[in-house]
């Protein structure tokens, strides 16, 4: 964990210490016991879930609904004489769908090629992925999500796999920053200021403030991309190979949300891929998408595969209250709502990741 500091400010009024570390100072006064995590290892998941090279796709779909996970970490078991396993990349949801048929995770329908199902996770697993340190610092973590629209991180000691970090661990980091915050200080609940005279943490409090009571609104996308019910999955792919989107809202004619397709909604609809997609971690993964233009099942309505029953929320929801039902739920995205349902835009993952790094940037100038 970071020392605390002193909060001296430079010359120019600006604070050296970042909001973390301010958050922290503040408990430390109030002589309440937090420490915020500030490295990878503070906020890793240690009960690592993993898949080997001889696993199977089928076998990995069902290891991922049985842990209600959504990436693994793939290891070889070498025999006894070369000693023990050793971290070798990892597999998503997404690599799996891409590689079975259309509707397979009906597990029994008559026409699933068993074949797909068959085949080992050494053929698909990408190697080389980005990973972190014990001692990478978050807002390192973040930024390699970011930079690189992934989900998960794996956490190495030497070349020991430790940990892992997922897009959810960063929402709970956020949502206990937030928390905290609000046990803290409450009466930064009800938009006030404390008064304490004296106190060398008083000038914090405004901008600590304005992070604090961020709303939805303030961070999601308005200009969403959206489509119709009776649209097809032709054009969904479309826009999400160009836009490098993950979800999608279907509305009605008058702009009422109706539901979301996701990329995942789109690769359990899509043919085996057919050929070996690319062994190496890129960003986004967009090969995932491509289908040759004459496959039937791309005409298929996206009503047809949309989440119906979409949970939303209004513009004036707080920050910390949409990572709180992101979390609960494991869901990814948060379309946002007037009160008469009609769209307003989008949160995601990656907006409440950006809302948490700027916990762990410094203050700007504070005006009086």
């Amino acid at each position: 964990m970071k020392q605390q500091n002193n909060n001296s400010t430079n010359s120019a009024g600006v604070y050296k210490d970042t909001y973390v570390n301010l958050i922290e100072d503040i408990c430390a006064e109030k002589s309440i016991s937090f420490h915020p995590a500030h490295i990878a290892g503070d906020i890793m998941s240690k009960d690592i879930k993993m898949v080997t090279l001889d696993h199977k796709v089928k076998d990995c779909i069902d290891f991922m609904k049985l842990h209600r996970v959504r990436h693994a970490p793939v290891i070889d078991t070498p025999n006894e004489e070369e000693g023990r396993s050793y971290f070798v990349g990892v597999i998503s949801e997404r690599d799996l769908f891409r590689q079975i048929c259309p509707y397979a995770g009906q597990l029994y329908v008559e026409n699933a090629n068993q074949k797909s199902f068959q085949q080992r996770v050494v053929q698909i697993v990408i190697r080389k992925p980005k990973c972190a340190s014990t001692e990478t610092p978050i807002p390192n973590v973040i930024l390699t999500m970011l930079h690189n629209k992934i989900d998960m991180v794996p956490v190495l000691s030497d070349t020991n796999l430790v940990g892992i970090i997922t897009t959810m661990d960063i929402i709970k980091c956020l949502f206990e920053i937030h928390a905290e915050i609000r046990r803290s200080c409450p009466e930064m609940r009800e938009g006030k200021q404390p008064v304490a005279p004296g106190s060398a943490s008083l000038p914090q409090y405004p901008i600590l403030l304005k992070w604090f009571s961020q709303t939805i609104q303030e961070i999601m996308t308005e200009q969403v991309v959206r489509l119709g019910p009776h649209q097809t999955l032709a054009e969904a792919i479309e826009v999400l190979h160009k836009k490098h989107f993950r979800h999608l809202p279907i509305v009605d004619g008058q702009g009422v949300l109706k539901g979301i397709v996701s990329d995942r909604d789109v690769l359990w609809n899509l043919p085996p891929a057919g050929k070996r997609l690319t062994s190496q971690a890129k960003p986004f993964h967009g090969d995932l998408l491509d289908v040759d233009p004459k496959t039937k099942i791309l005409e298929l309505p996206l009503a047809r595969i949309m989440t119906w029953d979409v949970t939303a929320v209004l513009p004036g929801c707080n920050v910390c209250e949409a990572a709180e039902i992101m979390c609960k739920m494991r869901i990814s995205c948060l379309p946002v709502v007037d009160e008469g349902k009609k769209l307003c835009g989008i949160a995601t993952v990656t907006d409440l990741m950006r809302a948490l790094l700027q916990v762990y940037v410094t203050p700007r100038k504070i005006h009086a």
